[in-house]
């Protein structure tokens, strides 16, 4: 556990609503240092002009007869905004405002580490939305492991591998590394939501999945997007 951690921390949360003050509350109980980035709110005055920034007419041709909401948008242009105001050069762990680590921060930071120093993937997902102990366990069931490299934490059985197939599993929390950064950067317009992880691996990212999570979403909380409350 003697790997140095060097990924920036970064939180999404909409400025003065009561999630924003509860993940306040929560950084501070946990004394867990980390950024919040101020999301993208649809009653933004200048939200219809960053709309323009997401080709609808691309997501169209993926997903017909689905069009993204307001709300979905808003939330997929905060993830680009937070990845752009990060270090270009530097991996970063991006979370939303209802993640929650489920480990000690020290373990938590040894096992990002880890992920950094094995480099194998450009996004690591480490946790799922909607999901508790019970639920990955289906998941790793209906949604196997192809390969899966040991994290070698003495004590502890960290995996990070490939999955079967990449779904809309959420973006609670992740890890993205410098060159995917400045891959999604270049993207002129986004079409794409922000957990389609899919979409990502068909433009050529290599998408990761840490075993077992080590984030998981605070279901008591309503979702912003309007989503139901499972997964």
């Amino acid at each position: 556990m003697n790997i140095k951690f060097k990924s920036e921390i970064y939180f999404i949360s909409l400025y003065g609503s009561k999630r924003y003050s509860d993940l306040e509350k929560y950084l501070n109980n946990q004394s867990f240092k980390a950024k919040i980035i101020r999301a993208i709110s649809i009653k933004n005055k200048s939200f219809k002009e960053l709309k323009k920034g997401f080709c609808f007419e691309m997501h169209k041709e993926i997903y017909p007869g689905i069009i993204p909401t307001d709300r979905e948008v808003a939330c997929t242009l905060s993830h680009i905004h937070a990845i752009k105001k990060s270090d270009i050069n530097n991996s970063l762990v991006l979370m939303e405002d209802d993640a929650r680590i489920t480990k000690n921060i020290s373990l938590f930071k040894a096992i990002l580490a880890r992920i950094e120093k094995l480099d194998k993937y450009d996004i690591v997902l480490l946790g799922f939305s909607k999901s508790d102990y019970k639920t990955e366990k289906y998941i790793n069931l209906i949604n196997p492991f192809l390969k899966k490299y040991d994290l070698a934490i003495k004590g502890y059985k960290f995996h990070l591998g490939e999955r079967y197939k990449h779904t809309t599993s959420g973006a609670v929390g992740y890890l993205i590394n410098p060159k995917a950064k400045k891959k999604l950067i270049k993207i002129e317009k986004t079409f794409r939501l922000a957990d389609d992880w899919k979409i990502l691996d068909n433009l050529g990212f290599k998408i990761g999945y840490l075993s077992p999570t080590i984030i998981k979403e605070d279901i008591t909380m309503i979702s912003s997007l309007d989503h139901k409350q499972y997964f």
